[in-house]
Formats: structure tokens, sequence, C-alpha cells
């Protein structure tokens, strides 16, 4: 076996030349897709909130770009402003969070020895009711 079997032939080089072209220019393209995804769930959620009688809800445009805009919808009733961040995912990411939660209403996710970090997981329906019911009595 001579050292030239060794070598990488100007036609593999080419080859590989032009696999990594194409991977780089179908980068961006996939990277503005997921962005453009994630902008219109962003939009389906703020004009969810925003339909809710006296709710005011709006997309955070550049959020995460910058530290000063950390989240991505931002939600005000009454005196409460709360801050939204969209995940948006093409399959369930939270299956282990459905089987959890089962045929209940809501999941508490409650650290033992954080239970500042406790967390609530429901359905977005019930949800946007709970919001409706708050800010009803906020009036």
């Amino acid at each position: 076996m001579s050292s030239s079997d060794d070598l990488v032939t100007a036609e593999e080089l080419a080859l590989y030349a032009e696999r990594q072209r194409v991977q780089e220019e179908q980068k961006p393209r996939k990277r503005k897709n997921v962005k453009r995804v994630g902008t219109r769930v962003e939009r389906i959620v703020a004009r969810a909130l925003d339909a809710i009688p006296r709710v005011r809800a709006r997309r955070i445009p550049g959020s995460g770009a910058f530290e000063s805009l950390p989240h991505d919808v931002v939600a005000t009733w009454g005196d409460r402003d709360t801050a939204f961040e969209v995940k948006a995912r093409k399959t369930s990411g939270w299956k282990t969070l459905e089987k959890w939660r089962g045929g209940a209403d809501v999941l508490v996710l409650w650290e033992l020895h954080h239970p500042d970090r406790a967390r609530v997981y429901m359905d977005w329906e019930s949800y946007l009711a709970l919001v409706a019911s708050q800010a009803q009595e906020d009036v």
C-alpha cells in the first residue's frame, strides 16, 4: 500500500467542498424558518390574550436579542404585567409533563428545597379562562 492510497483525490475533495457549500447555504434558510414559526406563535399568543376584555397584550419585537427585552410577549391587566416566554415545537417536547398531568387540569412542579421555584403546567384554554376571570374581578 503506497502513501498515495491514503491521500484524498481531487474529485473527492471537490465533492466534499460542494457538500459543505450546500450545507452552508441551507443553514440560514432553516434558521429563518424556525424564527418565522416562533414569531407566528408569539403573535398567536399575544392576540389570544389581547382578545380578553381588560387585558392588553403585545409581542415584543427583538425579544431575546437584547438584554432589556428578555421575553416574547407581555400582557397587562389591572396593575399586573405578565411576561411570557413562548416555545413552539414540531412534536411534543412535553410528553413527560402530559403524562404526569394525566387527567388533571393543572400540574404543579414543586422543588422541595426551592419552593420559590414552583411551576404550574396547564393547557392554554384553561389558562385563558383563568386570565379572563381574573381580569373581570379587577374591575
